[in-house]
């Protein structure tokens, strides 16, 4: 099972590898974490709203990254919050730490354990293959011979 601090280390990483963060904005990853709110709230199936869940915080993660907000160790603590529209307010008004301590009460809220939705959701992600190019995120088999290269001495680089 995933810390937080490990999941945020990995997510952003990965984000690096593949130039999003160079071609990507905090405003542009606040959408993407709206988007994955949304796929929350209509998935069907434990795992399925597990992995939205952590789909929503690697979002969150990547929006921090245009606006970073120091993390402690996430000694995590319910708020009793944990509405979807709370959080959603958090992550568009850039209270990035807030977001994501009410993302946890929201996992309790539903009974799953927040870093088991962490692990599902970097599990889906890990080996996804692609980069932003023109500010498009491109899959792998999309991908030029020479953005193909990039990708690659980029990760040798994050290696």
């Amino acid at each position: 099972i995933m810390k937080f601090q490990e999941f945020k280390e990995n997510v952003e990483r990965w984000a690096r590898v593949r130039a999003i963060y160079e071609q990507s904005t905090e405003w542009h990853q606040q959408a993407k974490a709206l988007e994955e709110m949304s796929e929350y709230m209509v998935a069907e199936g434990e795992a399925h709203r597990m992995k939205e869940l952590g789909d929503i915080a690697a979002c969150i993660v990547n929006a921090n990254y245009f606006r970073p907000v120091i993390y402690d160790d996430y000694h995590f603590m319910s708020s009793h919050v944990y509405s979807v529209s709370s959080i959603t307010h958090l992550i568009l008004t850039g209270a990035y730490r807030t977001a994501i301590k009410e993302l946890y009460s929201l996992a309790l809220a539903e009974k799953f354990d927040f870093e088991e939705c962490l692990q599902i959701a970097w599990d889906s992600i890990e080996h996804r293959k692609g980069m932003m190019v023109n500010g498009l995120y491109v899959k792998w088999e999309d991908l030029t011979i020479d953005q193909r290269m990039e990708f690659n001495r980029r990760n040798e680089m994050e290696g």
